[in-house]
Parts: C-alpha cells; structure tokens; sequence
C-alpha cells in the first residue's frame, strides 16, 4: 500500500512518468466491464479527487475492529482495487505455486444455472444453462425448462398423476451453481449452491403440501388455505399458507437461519434433543436461528439474507470463516487455513456474486488482515 500511495502522490504533484500514469488509469478503471481499456486523462483526474477526499476515511475504518469495507462507496471501491492490484501477496513458507493470481488460467469463474433431476422412477438428468425446451415427461408430469433457465413441473394427466401417489422426484444443485424451480402447485423455489429439493409427484391427494430440503433455498409459496405448505430442513419443519422465506441450513454451519419476506411462518424445533412444544412465529423483517439451545429470533435486513438469489454477496459481520463458507460453495472451490490466520475476525461489505473468484478475494485482501492464494480449485488463506 505504501507504493500505491507515493504514485498517488506523484501524481498529485504532477510528476508522474507517461508509464505510471497509464498504470493508474489502468487501477482506476478495474472495475469497469473491458479490463483492456483506460480511462481519460479527465476521468483519472475525477476519480482521484473522489478517491482522495475519501481515502483517509476509509482507511481509518479498516483499523476497526469490524473491518467495515464500504464497498458501495466508489472512493471505497477504488482504493480496494487499487491496493488489490498492487500486490500479489505469497504466504510466507508456501512454495511459488500457491501465490494469488487473476490470471484467466489460474482464476475461478463464478458459478452458473446447473442442476441433477431426479424423477420418480429414479431417472436423472444433468442439466445445464444450455438445456432448453422439454426435458421428460414422467407419471403425469410433464418437465421442461424455459429460456429463462427456470425448470417447469407441469401436470399434464392427473388420473396418472394420482396413480403416482408416494413417489418423489428430486432436484439437486452441485457446488457452483443454482436453479429456479415451479412446482405444480405455482410455488417458486430458488436453490442455491450445493442444495436439494425433495417433494412428492402430486399435493392433490395428501393434506399437506410436504417437501424436503437441504442446503439452502429461497420459497414463493403459491398460497392454498385448505394444504398448508411444509418444509422439513435442517433441525426444524416450516410451516405457511403462501409467503416468501429463505431457509439457510447447510450443514456445515451449525445452525438453521430462516429469514421471513412475506406473510406468517411458524417454525417448529425437530432438533435430535428430541424436544417438542419449540415453536416461533416470525413476521416480515424477522430471523429465526435454531441452535442446540433452541430458537433465538431477531430482526434483520431481509436483502442480506436473499443476496445469493439476488447476484451479491453482502456480509454483515460475518466471521471469516462464514465468508469463505459461501464462497466456496458459489465457486466450488475447497479452502484450506494458514494456522496463524483469525478464522473468527468479521467482515462488512458487498460485491457481485457475478465477479470471478480473484476480484472476491483482493476485495478482503484489501483489509490487510488476510491474503490469499489460488491454486486450482483450492484457495489458501494466510496472515
């Protein structure tokens, strides 16, 4: 950061070689959409003003202990870019193979609209974004997926249907990607990565609309007062007439987060303590997080909690550890700790899921607390 300041400066003063001037139109302009190109003399001179009223302010924030990087800020954008670009760090005792590069070779890309069906005669399918137009038909259904990439269940016989009763069909999104899914009854469920759906080849003939859920999901449940809608996940069952929710519940973070948008939900504790009568009622704007101990509820930004169907990432406070938990399921890479690094420290901030893995990593990199290395599909984090 050092020598990122003293060009910063040698520019102010005006004393910038021809060559360090096009490096730093080159910094400035990163975050635009053609990374060959440079900006204007005039638009370098206004991107410094804006950087350089801001960037005191921004760099006392990161001394804090929360670590806020004011992402949505553009002089706080620029300056992470700036010193994101600048150094190349390499962990100390890490052989030269494991230094962080953006590098198309070396980078990961983000993840995209992919998924496994499996119909209820155990038939599956891979699909991918280039999978348009019907898919199967299977016990009265019939499969297909729109340009949009959303994948439709259709009821086309429902006598057959009917004769189906007890089978299940299945969808299933691997690391690095996500789908949208219709169900028969109208209700839309966005998967995230490394999740799955379970539900029963028809609602018609049962009381209650039950589906199975792992991993985490976003749900518009078309709304039907005579079947309540009922999601069994992680720990608990999530029960609703027709609103939107997201449900968290990977396993790999120990705790189950359902988050309200819309309407009413009650929630019911399952948990393996084998406790009954643990039940919340959340209203739009609140959270419900199961533990061990049961049931804590809370309000929350409820944008934060739907980022991923959004395209963001927006961490609040999160731990390190909950960071990389993410990101590593978006773009399917394994992470692998330095043992001197704070796993438990927290971050603020936001940046597109739409970016390739290395833009997300010099984003936190900028902090000064962690750097990275990326070495095919495991990145490394060190002090």
């Amino acid at each position: 950061m050092k020598e990122a300041k003293e060009l910063i400066e040698k520019y102010e003063r005006g004393v910038c070689t021809p060559d360090e001037i096009k490096l730093l139109q080159k910094w400035f302009h990163h975050l635009g959409e053609d990374e060959h190109s440079v900006l204007s003399e005039q638009e370098l001179r206004a991107a410094m003003h804006s950087f350089g009223s801001n960037a005191q302010q921004h760099i006392n924030a990161e001394r804090n202990r929360s670590r806020w990087l004011r992402i949505a800020a553009a002089a706080s954008i620029l300056l992470a870019s700036c010193v994101g670009l600048f150094f190349y760090l390499i962990p100390q005792n890490a052989g030269p193979e494991l230094a962080l590069h953006t590098d198309h070779l070396n980078d990961v890309a983000p993840g995209t609209n992919k998924a496994i069906i499996t119909l209820p005669n155990g038939q599956s399918f891979h699909l991918t974004d280039t999978d348009h137009g019907s898919i199967a038909r299977e016990a009265g259904l019939l499969i297909s997926r729109t340009a949009d990439g959303e994948l439709v269940y259709e009821i086309i016989d429902q006598s057959e249907l009917n004769k189906s009763e007890g089978r299940y069909s299945t969808i299933e999104t691997p690391r690095g990607a996500q789908h949208q899914v219709l169900l028969p009854d109208g209700t839309r469920i966005w998967l995230n990565a490394a999740s799955s759906i379970k539900f029963p080849t028809t609602f018609s003939t049962q009381h209650e609309r039950i589906v199975e859920l792992t991993g985490e999901a976003y749900f518009e449940v078309a709304k039907d007062e005579t079947r309540p809608f009922i999601v069994r996940s992680q720990g608990q069952e999530v029960k609703v007439l027709g609103t939107s929710f997201n449900i968290n519940g990977y396993n790999d973070e120990g705790i189950t987060r359902t988050t309200l948008l819309e309407g009413s939900v009650q929630i019911r504790s399952t948990h393996q303590t084998g406790k009954t009568g643990n039940h919340v009622i959340l209203v739009p704007g609140e959270q419900a997080l199961l533990t061990e101990t049961g049931f804590r509820v809370h309000q929350v930004g409820t944008q934060q909690a739907i980022d991923w169907k959004n395209g963001d990432f927006i961490f609040q406070q999160e731990t390190l550890t909950q960071i990389l938990n993410r990101v590593g399921r978006w773009y399917d890479v394994d992470i692998v700790y330095d043992p001197r690094v704070d796993r438990v420290q927290t971050f603020s901030g936001q940046v597109s899921r739409s970016k390739h893995l290395s833009e997300v990593l010099m984003i936190l990199e900028a902090t000064g607390e962690v750097q990275f290395a990326i070495n095919e599909k495991r990145v490394v984090a060190s002090k």
